[in-house]
Protein backbone atom coordinates (compact mmCIF):
# COMPACT_ATOMS: atom_id res chain seq x y z
CA UNK A 1 0.00 0.00 0.00
CA UNK A 2 1.30 3.53 -0.76
CA UNK A 3 0.38 5.35 2.08
CA UNK A 4 2.09 8.90 0.75
CA UNK A 5 -0.86 8.93 -1.93
CA UNK A 6 -3.73 7.27 -0.37
CA UNK A 7 -6.87 8.94 -0.11
CA UNK A 8 -7.89 6.86 2.29
CA UNK A 9 -6.58 8.02 5.68
CA UNK A 10 -5.64 11.11 7.07
CA UNK A 11 -2.51 12.32 8.21
CA UNK A 12 -2.62 10.91 11.94
CA UNK A 13 -4.00 7.57 10.59
CA UNK A 14 -1.33 7.63 7.95
CA UNK A 15 1.25 8.40 10.69
CA UNK A 16 -0.62 5.56 12.90
CA UNK A 17 -0.25 2.95 10.55
CA UNK A 18 3.41 3.89 9.71
CA UNK A 19 4.09 2.81 13.49
CA UNK A 20 1.78 -0.17 13.13
CA UNK A 21 4.35 -1.70 10.69
CA UNK A 22 7.33 -0.93 12.82
CA UNK A 23 5.95 -2.93 15.14
CA UNK A 24 5.43 -6.03 13.33
CA UNK A 25 1.56 -5.32 13.92
CA UNK A 26 1.74 -6.75 17.47
CA UNK A 27 1.86 -3.76 20.17
CA UNK A 28 -2.23 -4.27 21.43
CA UNK A 29 -1.90 -0.85 22.52
CA UNK A 30 -1.01 0.79 19.26
CA UNK A 31 -3.08 -1.54 17.41
CA UNK A 32 -6.30 -0.16 19.82
CA UNK A 33 -5.29 3.36 19.01
CA UNK A 34 -4.93 2.55 15.72
CA UNK A 35 -8.59 1.16 15.17
CA UNK A 36 -10.01 4.12 16.65
CA UNK A 37 -8.23 6.60 14.83
CA UNK A 38 -9.45 4.51 11.60
CA UNK A 39 -13.45 4.30 12.90
CA UNK A 40 -13.07 8.00 13.20
CA UNK A 41 -11.89 8.37 9.96
CA UNK A 42 -14.46 6.06 8.48
CA UNK A 43 -17.25 8.21 10.36
CA UNK A 44 -15.76 11.59 8.64
CA UNK A 45 -16.15 10.14 5.28
CA UNK A 46 -19.44 9.00 5.75
CA UNK A 47 -21.01 12.78 6.66
CA UNK A 48 -19.39 13.47 3.19
CA UNK A 49 -21.05 10.26 1.67
CA UNK A 50 -17.70 8.80 0.55
CA UNK A 51 -18.67 5.58 1.07
CA UNK A 52 -16.08 3.81 -0.58
CA UNK A 53 -13.73 5.66 1.38
CA UNK A 54 -15.42 4.74 4.33
CA UNK A 55 -15.15 1.12 3.47
CA UNK A 56 -11.35 0.75 3.53
CA UNK A 57 -11.07 2.55 6.63
CA UNK A 58 -13.04 -0.08 8.14
CA UNK A 59 -11.36 -2.97 6.29
CA UNK A 60 -8.14 -1.99 7.67
CA UNK A 61 -9.01 -1.46 11.03
CA UNK A 62 -10.82 -5.08 10.88
CA UNK A 63 -7.58 -6.47 9.49
CA UNK A 64 -5.42 -4.94 12.37
CA UNK A 65 -7.92 -6.43 14.78
CA UNK A 66 -7.32 -10.07 12.68
CA UNK A 67 -3.60 -9.56 11.94
CA UNK A 68 -3.19 -9.47 16.29
CA UNK A 69 -5.22 -12.19 16.61
CA UNK A 70 -3.54 -14.38 14.31
CA UNK A 71 -0.31 -13.26 15.97
CA UNK A 72 -0.38 -13.36 19.35
CA UNK A 73 -3.76 -15.04 19.72
CA UNK A 74 -5.19 -11.43 21.34
CA UNK A 75 -7.55 -9.52 20.60
CA UNK A 76 -7.88 -5.50 20.55
CA UNK A 77 -11.66 -5.18 20.55
CA UNK A 78 -14.54 -7.65 22.67
CA UNK A 79 -17.02 -9.19 20.42
CA UNK A 80 -19.25 -6.73 20.68
CA UNK A 81 -17.21 -3.74 19.87
CA UNK A 82 -16.15 -6.49 16.92
CA UNK A 83 -19.33 -6.59 15.38
CA UNK A 84 -19.78 -2.66 15.53
CA UNK A 85 -17.46 -2.77 13.07
CA UNK A 86 -18.60 -5.62 10.83
CA UNK A 87 -22.05 -3.84 11.01
CA UNK A 88 -20.30 -0.20 10.01
CA UNK A 89 -18.74 -2.07 7.21
CA UNK A 90 -21.91 -3.81 6.09
CA UNK A 91 -23.72 -0.43 6.05
CA UNK A 92 -21.35 1.14 3.97
CA UNK A 93 -21.38 -1.67 1.85
CA UNK A 94 -25.21 -1.43 1.53
CA UNK A 95 -25.08 2.46 0.21
CA UNK A 96 -22.98 1.09 -2.82
CA UNK A 97 -25.28 -1.45 -3.28
CA UNK A 98 -22.83 -4.50 -2.68
CA UNK A 99 -25.57 -6.13 -1.23
CA UNK A 100 -24.07 -9.79 -1.36
CA UNK A 101 -21.21 -8.54 0.81
CA UNK A 102 -23.15 -6.30 2.69
CA UNK A 103 -25.52 -9.33 3.65
CA UNK A 104 -22.57 -11.34 4.45
CA UNK A 105 -20.92 -8.38 6.59
CA UNK A 106 -24.49 -8.22 8.76
CA UNK A 107 -24.77 -12.10 9.44
CA UNK A 108 -20.64 -12.13 10.90
CA UNK A 109 -22.08 -9.89 12.96
CA UNK A 110 -24.87 -11.62 14.16
CA UNK A 111 -22.82 -14.50 14.71
CA UNK A 112 -20.11 -12.32 16.89
CA UNK A 113 -22.59 -10.73 19.16
CA UNK A 114 -26.25 -11.77 18.28
CA UNK A 115 -27.47 -9.46 21.27
CA UNK A 116 -26.32 -6.63 19.00
CA UNK A 117 -29.86 -5.67 17.17
CA UNK A 118 -28.52 -3.59 14.37
CA UNK A 119 -26.84 -6.05 13.33
CA UNK A 120 -30.54 -7.82 11.95
CA UNK A 121 -31.52 -4.38 10.62
CA UNK A 122 -28.36 -4.66 8.29
CA UNK A 123 -29.23 -7.80 7.53
CA UNK A 124 -32.94 -6.94 6.63
CA UNK A 125 -31.80 -4.04 4.26
CA UNK A 126 -29.50 -6.09 2.74
CA UNK A 127 -31.88 -8.88 1.73
CA UNK A 128 -34.35 -6.21 0.32
CA UNK A 129 -31.49 -5.10 -1.85
CA UNK A 130 -31.07 -8.62 -2.67
CA UNK A 131 -34.96 -8.66 -3.72
CA UNK A 132 -35.24 -11.41 -0.69
CA UNK A 133 -38.41 -9.89 0.77
CA UNK A 134 -39.34 -13.25 3.19
CA UNK A 135 -35.84 -13.07 4.60
CA UNK A 136 -35.96 -8.96 5.03
CA UNK A 137 -38.89 -9.79 6.78
CA UNK A 138 -37.41 -12.31 9.28
CA UNK A 139 -34.28 -10.29 10.08
CA UNK A 140 -36.88 -7.49 10.70
CA UNK A 141 -38.95 -9.28 13.31
CA UNK A 142 -35.93 -10.15 14.54
CA UNK A 143 -34.89 -6.39 15.02
CA UNK A 144 -38.10 -5.50 16.41
CA UNK A 145 -37.50 -8.16 18.96
CA UNK A 146 -35.02 -5.98 20.43
CA UNK A 147 -37.50 -3.50 21.00
CA UNK A 148 -37.56 -0.12 19.76
CA UNK A 149 -36.37 2.60 22.64
CA UNK A 150 -37.35 6.27 21.22
CA UNK A 151 -39.39 7.59 18.32
CA UNK A 152 -36.48 7.68 15.30
CA UNK A 153 -36.16 4.14 15.59
CA UNK A 154 -40.03 3.80 15.21
CA UNK A 155 -39.80 6.00 12.57
CA UNK A 156 -37.16 4.10 10.56
CA UNK A 157 -38.67 0.37 11.27
CA UNK A 158 -42.16 1.92 10.34
CA UNK A 159 -40.50 3.57 7.09
CA UNK A 160 -38.64 -0.05 6.38
CA UNK A 161 -42.31 -1.65 6.54
CA UNK A 162 -43.41 0.76 4.24
CA UNK A 163 -41.29 0.03 1.60
CA UNK A 164 -41.29 -3.54 1.69
CA UNK A 165 -44.87 -3.55 1.62
CA UNK A 166 -44.46 -1.30 -1.57
CA UNK A 167 -42.65 -4.35 -2.78
CA UNK A 168 -45.19 -7.27 -2.64
CA UNK A 169 -48.06 -7.54 -4.82
CA UNK A 170 -50.17 -9.73 -2.87
CA UNK A 171 -50.41 -11.34 0.55
CA UNK A 172 -48.31 -14.53 -1.51
CA UNK A 173 -45.35 -12.32 -2.26
CA UNK A 174 -45.45 -11.29 1.45
CA UNK A 175 -44.28 -14.54 2.39
CA UNK A 176 -47.68 -16.22 3.28
CA UNK A 177 -46.61 -19.09 1.64
CA UNK A 178 -43.16 -19.85 3.09
CA UNK A 179 -44.27 -18.39 6.52
CA UNK A 180 -44.67 -21.95 8.32
CA UNK A 181 -41.39 -22.61 7.11
CA UNK A 182 -39.50 -19.49 8.54
CA UNK A 183 -41.97 -18.43 11.70
CA UNK A 184 -43.38 -19.88 14.54
CA UNK A 185 -46.11 -17.65 14.54
CA UNK A 186 -50.09 -17.49 15.44
CA UNK A 187 -50.38 -14.93 13.11
CA UNK A 188 -51.66 -15.43 9.31
CA UNK A 189 -48.90 -12.56 7.82
CA UNK A 190 -45.60 -11.34 8.61
CA UNK A 191 -47.00 -7.93 8.40
CA UNK A 192 -50.07 -8.72 11.08
CA UNK A 193 -47.46 -10.22 13.02
CA UNK A 194 -45.35 -6.98 13.05
CA UNK A 195 -48.17 -4.87 13.88
CA UNK A 196 -49.40 -7.25 16.67
CA UNK A 197 -45.90 -7.18 18.54
CA UNK A 198 -46.05 -3.20 17.82
CA UNK A 199 -49.21 -2.69 19.43
CA UNK A 200 -49.01 -5.52 22.60
CA UNK A 201 -46.31 -2.76 23.61
CA UNK A 202 -48.25 0.00 25.14
CA UNK A 203 -45.34 2.17 24.45
CA UNK A 204 -45.72 1.86 20.44
CA UNK A 205 -48.98 2.33 20.15
CA UNK A 206 -48.80 4.80 17.70
CA UNK A 207 -50.41 2.39 15.05
CA UNK A 208 -54.09 -0.23 15.47
CA UNK A 209 -55.73 -2.18 13.05
CA UNK A 210 -59.39 -1.92 13.84
CA UNK A 211 -62.48 -3.95 12.11
CA UNK A 212 -65.67 -1.73 11.68
CA UNK A 213 -68.85 -2.33 10.37
CA UNK A 214 -69.91 -3.00 6.74
CA UNK A 215 -70.55 -0.21 3.96
CA UNK A 216 -72.69 -0.98 1.24
CA UNK A 217 -72.29 -4.76 0.78
CA UNK A 218 -72.84 -6.22 4.39
CA UNK A 219 -70.37 -9.19 2.60
CA UNK A 220 -67.46 -7.01 2.64
CA UNK A 221 -65.96 -5.68 5.87
CA UNK A 222 -64.26 -2.31 5.91
CA UNK A 223 -60.96 -2.20 7.66
CA UNK A 224 -59.07 1.24 8.44
CA UNK A 225 -56.00 2.44 10.35
CA UNK A 226 -56.79 4.01 13.59
CA UNK A 227 -53.46 6.39 15.16
CA UNK A 228 -53.39 6.54 18.53
CA UNK A 229 -51.59 8.78 20.47
CA UNK A 230 -49.33 6.70 23.27
CA UNK A 231 -46.19 8.15 21.46
CA UNK A 232 -46.00 11.11 23.02
CA UNK A 233 -44.65 13.86 20.02
CA UNK A 234 -44.98 10.63 17.58
CA UNK A 235 -44.94 12.34 14.00
CA UNK A 236 -45.60 9.52 11.45
CA UNK A 237 -47.05 12.23 9.11
CA UNK A 238 -43.47 12.02 6.62
CA UNK A 239 -45.22 9.18 4.96
CA UNK A 240 -48.88 7.37 4.34
CA UNK A 241 -48.44 4.35 6.80
CA UNK A 242 -52.08 4.98 7.36
CA UNK A 243 -52.95 4.14 3.67
CA UNK A 244 -50.31 1.32 3.57
CA UNK A 245 -51.59 -0.43 6.04
CA UNK A 246 -55.39 0.44 5.00
CA UNK A 247 -54.57 -1.45 1.82
CA UNK A 248 -52.78 -4.69 3.52
CA UNK A 249 -55.20 -5.32 6.12
CA UNK A 250 -58.20 -4.86 3.76
CA UNK A 251 -56.68 -8.04 2.10
CA UNK A 252 -56.68 -9.64 5.05
CA UNK A 253 -60.14 -9.14 5.85
CA UNK A 254 -61.54 -9.19 9.22
CA UNK A 255 -58.63 -7.93 11.53
CA UNK A 256 -58.56 -7.05 15.20
CA UNK A 257 -55.85 -6.36 17.07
Amino acid sequence: MDLANCEYFNPNTKDLIYRFWQTSETDSSLCFILIQALKKNAEDHIKTQSFEFAEHCYKFAITVQENLFHKTNKLVLPPHDEALLWSNISFVKEKQKKYVEALEDALHCIELDGTYSKGYWRASRASRGLKKYAEAAFFLLKYLAFGLPNDDDFKNFMTEVAILVTYFKSLEDCGLCETENIYTTESPSVWNKILKMLCDHAEYKAIGILTIGTSGDPQVPETFIHRMAAVPKLDLSFMNVGQILKALAAKEGNICI
